[in-house]
């Protein structure tokens, strides 16, 4: 029983141990970082153009069950299943900040994306799609 308390607090750590990324808006100025420590971008909150999703297709393998009585290990495709990361648009001449270097489902993604998004409007942000001349 020892052991098997010990196993899911350790596997429980390890999937909630994922990549942390922290957004800070002081004074009009985002800064991202990762872990808390390394700093992914410093900029202007206004040069922040959008929050959007680098998606892209992949076809997942899975063992095929079937033919494993025959001692032969096959696999078969299940299907196309869409994966995302969370991207940062700052207006010129920064390029597009990718938040993780993995792709994630593509259900998270888009709950990380709301979620980046509610922080940024909470500290005045506005996408730029919204913005008028005014600001």
């Amino acid at each position: 029983m020892v052991v098997v308390v010990t196993w899911a607090v350790l596997s429980w750590r390890r999937t909630h141990q994922g990549e942390s990324i922290v957004f800070r808006v002081d004074h009009g100025a985002l800064t991202v970082t990762s872990h808390g420590t390394a700093i992914l971008a410093s900029l202007p909150l206004a040069r922040v153009e959008d929050v959007t999703l680098d998606t892209k297709a992949i076809l997942p393998a899975t063992q095929d069950t079937s033919t494993a009585a025959a001692g032969v290990v096959q696999m078969k495709a299940r299907g196309e299943v869409d994966v995302a990361r969370i991207v940062l648009g700052p207006g010129a001449p920064g390029e597009p900040l990718a938040l993780t270097k993995e792709h994630a489902s593509h259900m998270d993604a888009i709950d990380g994306a709301g979620k980046i998004r509610t922080f940024l409007r909470a500290h005045g942000w506005v996408p730029v799609g919204e913005r008028t001349n005014e600001q």
